[in-house]
């Protein structure tokens, strides 16, 4: 193999190589978004239920109270 023909294949290889980096540090930041997502919600949705279960029993003692 002639040595322009190997710089090729060299330098070629390490694009792909970056753009395979680059995938994989852009496919980790998506992970990254839905999972805080994911957290936001998941926090949201606990404190509406917090909030939700708080209120009826506060209802069921007022109730039970009369």
């Amino acid at each position: 193999m002639d040595n322009k023909l190997f710089s090729r294949l060299t330098e070629s290889m390490a694009q792909m190589n970056e753009m395979i980096d680059s995938e994989h540090v852009l496919s980790s930041k998506i992970t990254a978004d839905a999972t805080n997502s994911i957290n936001a919600r998941s926090e949201a949705f606990r404190k509406a239920l917090l909030h939700t279960q708080t209120k009826y029993a506060d209802i069921i003692k007022a109730l039970e109270d009369k």
